[in-house]
């Protein structure tokens, strides 16, 4: 009996230690390589696609692949490679990035990524769609979209949604109120 209890305490001590690993110490080191690259895209995103910067976000890229597989479910890995695939002009993988992470989640950030990508790739119907669910979500959105004309649309379109009108309409007072100045006594 004593030689039963030292096999099957001699196998609990591996799956615990491989239990452990999977599901603690794997989502962890993940989640450290996410914040790097997170403060790496925020770094060159707007930067111009130099040796040092293509370099960079395919590097991350390379890292946060494993880290689909262990968090398939994490919204950030996904805008997070979308990010870096727009820094290295691959559009189309992007927006299969955004539109992974829409299967997970609706956030608002979602759509107004997706939309200014289809923007960029002249998708405009797309791009439009997800633009006005973005806006119906956070109005403050609409002040992402570069293009005045397009802004004016999205705009429009969320008024007509929300059932308002697209223009605000200014009415005068009936009659404009004067106050005498108050004298010391």
């Amino acid at each position: 009996m004593r030689a039963l209890k030292v096999i099957a305490v001699a196998l609990l001590i591996p799956l615990a230690a491989f239990a452990i690993h999977a599901l603690c110490w794997r989502p962890y080191q993940c989640e450290m390589v996410k914040h790097a690259a997170q403060r790496d895209l925020f770094a060159i995103f707007n930067l111009p696609p130099t040796l040092r910067v293509i370099t960079k976000a395919r590097s991350r890229i390379g890292e946060l692949q494993p880290c689909l597989a262990v968090s398939p479910t994490d919204i950030d890995l996904y805008m997070t490679v979308a990010g870096l695939d727009r820094v290295l002009g691959r559009l189309d993988h992007a927006s299969e990035m955004y539109a992974k992470a829409l299967t997970y989640d609706r956030r608002p950030e979602l759509y107004l990524n997706l939309g200014l990508l289809q923007l960029e790739m002249n998708q405009r119907d797309q791009a439009f769609a997800n633009l006005i669910r973005a806006c119906l979500f956070n109005m403050d959105f609409i002040n992402e979209i570069p293009n005045l004309d397009d802004r004016a649309a999205v705009l429009a379109a969320v008024h007509a949604q929300q059932g308002r009108p697209s223009t605000p309409t200014v009415t005068p007072p009936a009659q404009p109120t004067v106050t005498p100045p108050r004298t010391q006594p």
